[in-house]
């Protein structure tokens, strides 16, 4: 699914739950939370980047997102 996407953004301000949550339950139905995080963060298959905003993307997106880290 997050391939389908490109990436998911995430946002520290929770009005109802963290941002990056919300799409995976709009196209997937009720889950699991912790699966999701274990996936997002211990995989190695995807990676925190900021593009134009903070954001999880695929590690395949990294040398495409590179150019933004430069300009930094």
């Amino acid at each position: 699914m997050v391939g389908r996407l490109g990436l998911l953004q995430l946002d520290s301000v929770q009005a109802v739950c963290r941002s990056h949550y919300l799409p995976v339950y709009s196209r997937l139905g009720v889950y699991d939370r912790d699966r999701l995080d274990d996936w997002l963060w211990q995989s190695g298959e995807m990676f925190e980047t900021w593009s134009h905003e903070a954001s999880i993307a695929p590690v395949e997106l990294e040398p495409l997102l590179r150019w933004l880290k430069a300009r930094a």
